[in-house]
């Protein structure tokens, strides 16, 4: 499979049809310095190759006012305030993108960073004192309501429509809720055998070789529909994230041979073509 450069994945991403808005990217550069003892400096290893290239996909957004990116940083809860691979490296990732207008929130990727364990409501604090002083939303995901301080937003998230995640999960939000993130990364069999009306029990719950889940039309329309019926302040951000096709490879909307789904050119079309969509969100164009 061929690589995305900054360019080919920012081109593909918003410029083709369905022209999205939007990105949540997770970043996990922290985590891998730390396993390669490669220090937390903004030029080092993937640290270094994390704020270069997404901060080259920003530069390029800087130019559509459409744009917003979320970019939510991994690290080392356990190394807290002081720690190498703690906040200060959280730091380094912010002070990266801080320059560009088109990051419109950065925050804390919690369930890498593991908030059940060790991230606590004073690291939450100190991380959106970061954040909101570098002029950015403190956006994060995966972690727990109760430490989100006051002023800080979250991006819920479902499996949807896979790993028995139902189809009420799609209305899944709390009191600082501005989005929600759906699917997960991983190989699915594309496209799924879900058919409409999908039923609130109908993803796959342990059979995952027989019972449905992954992306197909079907899917898209649920949740664009669902999407519509919720309080516009929770929905802000709809993130789709189909992983990758286990039935093999195609030719992305990017051109290239990949099976990274969100390139997919007949899955961007369902999105594209759904009457709920183009009239209800906001385009990048």
């Amino acid at each position: 499979m061929e690589q995305y450069n900054a360019t080919s994945f920012f081109d593909a991403m918003f410029l083709t049809p369905p022209y999205p808005s939007s990105l949540e990217v997770m970043i996990f550069a922290v985590l891998q310095n730390q396993i390669n003892k490669e220090g937390c400096s903004a030029t080092s290893g993937y640290v270094g190759a994390s704020a270069d290239y997404w901060g080259q996909v920003a530069q390029l957004a800087d130019s559509y006012p459409n744009i917003r990116l979320i970019y939510e940083i991994a690290f080392n809860a356990s190394q807290g305030y002081l720690g190498t691979y703690g906040l200060t490296c959280f730091d380094t990732l912010v002070q990266s993108f801080a320059p560009y207008p088109s990051v419109y929130g950065i925050g804390v990727e919690g369930e890498y960073t593991g908030p059940a364990v060790n991230l606590t409501s004073g690291e939450m604090q100190v991380a959106m004192a970061d954040v909101t002083a570098a002029g950015k939303l403190f956006v994060s995901y995966y972690v727990p309501a109760a430490i989100i301080p006051q002023g800080g937003y979250d991006i819920a998230h479902t499996n949807f429509p896979a790993q028995g995640d139902q189809l009420s999960s799609l209305q899944k939000a709390d009191n600082y809720t501005i989005g929600l993130s759906s699917g997960y990364y991983d190989g699915f069999a594309f496209p799924s055998t879900f058919t409409c009306p999908i039923g609130p029990n109908d993803v796959a719950n342990g059979d995952l070789t027989n019972e449905p889940q992954g992306y197909n039309q079907c899917v898209v329309t649920t949740e664009l529909s669902t999407a519509l019926t919720l309080p516009g302040y929770e929905r802000q951000f709809l993130e789709l994230v189909p992983g990758f096709s286990s039935s093999g490879e195609f030719v992305g909307s990017s051109g290239m041979v990949t099976n990274q789904l969100w390139d997919n050119p007949v899955l961007r079309s369902w999105v594209w073509t759904d009457p709920g969509y183009a009239g209800n969100f906001t385009l990048s164009l």
